[in-house]
């Protein structure tokens, strides 16, 4: 892997590749329920109560028997595909990246779907689609080439009003509010700039993010 590569790439596939066994299984769920999120209001009301279900499985709020259950109504479904791993009695270890990837591809896809009826494809909208989803790629794992705090800095500074507001951050998905959460940290006593910097990009963000991740210690 080549850092010109990892920033250079124009969709997830690649990234998702590039990242291999270093992707785990929580991280690729949340980024592909994110995929999902990006096409939300096209699709459908299974597919939107798959995609929840799979975000409170990935964060242990949900058992497998009720994971499956809710879910059974998608599980051939592209569009959430790498939300759903691990739902059916058929999937196996190692198959995860592959259905995000294909996650990724079906949602990339669907936004170019015609906004109404009589109106044309918009394929201008799968690539606009395949630059945000490598963005969230890199929101939920990182620069891989840049060093950001350790666990051990991590413990000086992630605690009180920092771990409060981020939990809101996570549980409401109110990433607009990363700017203010970078603030909460500096006068906590972080001086960590690769975290800072990317509380104040601006960029897309998803749960997963791995800077919000870091804060309440997720993996």
């Amino acid at each position: 892997m080549t850092e010109a590569l990892w920033r250079a790439a124009k969709g997830a596939a690649p990234l998702l590749i590039l990242l291999g066994p270093r992707a785990g299984e929580r991280k690729l769920r949340l980024l592909a329920a994110a995929f999902c999120r990006r096409v939300w209001h096209l699709t459908t009301p299974a597919e939107r109560a798959a995609v929840r279900a799979a975000e409170l499985y990935a964060d242990g709020n949900l058992r497998p028997g009720p994971f499956r259950h809710r879910t059974r109504l998608c599980s051939g479904s592209a569009l959430v595909a790498g939300a759903l791993w691990g739902a059916g009695p058929r999937s196996r270890p190692g198959e995860h990246a592959a259905q995000v990837r294909r996650t990724a591809t079906a949602c990339a896809l669907r936004a170019a779907e015609p906004g109404a009826a009589g109106h044309p494809r918009r394929p201008w909208k799968t690539r606009v689609e395949r630059a945000v989803q490598a963005a969230l790629v890199r929101d939920v794992f990182g620069d891989l080439f840049l060093t950001a705090a350790d666990r051990g800095e991590r413990a000086a500074w992630a605690g009180g009003l920092v771990l409060r507001f981020a939990q809101a951050v996570y549980a409401e998905r109110a990433f607009d509010r990363l700017p203010i959460l970078a603030d909460a940290l500096e006068d906590a006593g972080c001086t960590d700039t690769t975290l800072l910097d990317h509380c104040r990009s601006g960029g897309e963000h998803a749960r997963g993010c791995w800077a919000v991740d870091l804060i309440l210690g997720k993996s």
